[in-house]
């Protein structure tokens, strides 16, 4: 579905009208022309048209997703100079697909102040994007923890592209510190406002779509760390949520989700 936006209307030499009233009802515009008169008389094609150029904003509706095809067509009427019923040509432009961003998040351990703990991360953090779980860890320990979001769509830009990661409730996880936002490259600095203790962090600008740019721009790798507490339990699960949440447009209020976990087992 689209929504109807202004219209220009542009006429050749020598070509005129006496009226241009414009009514839109739903996603129909109706233009109302008039008189048309061609005082050209040379063999010019450009000069016998009238030329209407409009824009259309793809509506952000449940309806609109990723792969939805969406055609428009023009029908032109006028009056028989002959008498009796108008005529009327109608015409279709080429239809087109909606494009949306696709983001993915990872979220995985890379190391540990615990040696032994930072041992049986698995799957091992040299396996990117980073997705381990560790197992044997304890109280005090240090945690640092990867989170890899990517946009795997290779035409749509992701944007207000927040992150979620708070603590739990009841958990034995202290807050946690931020220690970098770059692209998948692992060194280029991402802008980010906010924080996740504060559960308003967000990247400043959009995540761009896969088009295999030098650098990976479409990749954002988040690197935090966070303290075990000091009171645990033996074979305790710690078992902690990220969500991303983004907008497929720069005026969209649609929220689109994904999550991933990543779990601490405390030693017995």
């Amino acid at each position: 579905a689209f929504q109807v936006g202004a219209a220009t209307i542009t006429t050749g030499a020598g070509v005129s009208n006496t009226l241009s009233t414009r009514l839109i009802a739903g996603q129909t515009m109706t233009l109302d022309l008039g008189t048309i008169t061609n005082s050209n008389t040379d063999t010019d094609a450009g000069d016998d048209v009238i030329t209407i150029e409009y824009d259309v904003l793809v509506e952000d509706i449940p309806a609109n997703i990723a792969g939805t095809t969406l055609g428009n067509d023009v029908t032109i009427s006028y009056d028989n100079a002959n008498g009796g019923a108008r005529l009327s040509v109608t015409d279709a432009a080429n239809d087109i697909t909606v494009v949306e961003p696709t983001m993915t998040i990872t979220k995985g351990i890379s190391t540990s102040t615990n040696l032994a703990a930072a041992a049986t991360i698995s799957p091992l953090p040299a396996i990117t994007p980073v997705d381990g779980n560790m197992t044997t860890s304890d109280a005090g320990d240090e945690v640092t923890f990867v989170i890899t979001l990517e946009n795997t769509s290779t035409t749509a830009n992701a944007y207000d592209v927040r992150v979620t990661d708070a603590p739990s409730p009841g958990t034995s996880l202290a807050s946690y510190s931020i220690t970098s936002v770059t692209q998948g490259d692992g060194s280029t600095a991402v802008p980010f406002t906010g924080d996740f203790n504060t559960g308003d962090f967000e990247l400043t600008n959009a995540v761009a779509s896969n088009t295999g740019a030098v650098g990976d721009p479409h990749i954002v790798l988040i690197t935090y760390t966070a303290e075990i507490g000091t009171v645990v339990q033996p074979a305790e699960v710690i078992d902690n949520i990220a969500t991303t949440l983004w907008h497929p447009t720069p005026t969209s209020t649609t929220d689109f989700t994904d999550t991933d976990n990543a779990t601490i087992t405390i030693a017995e």
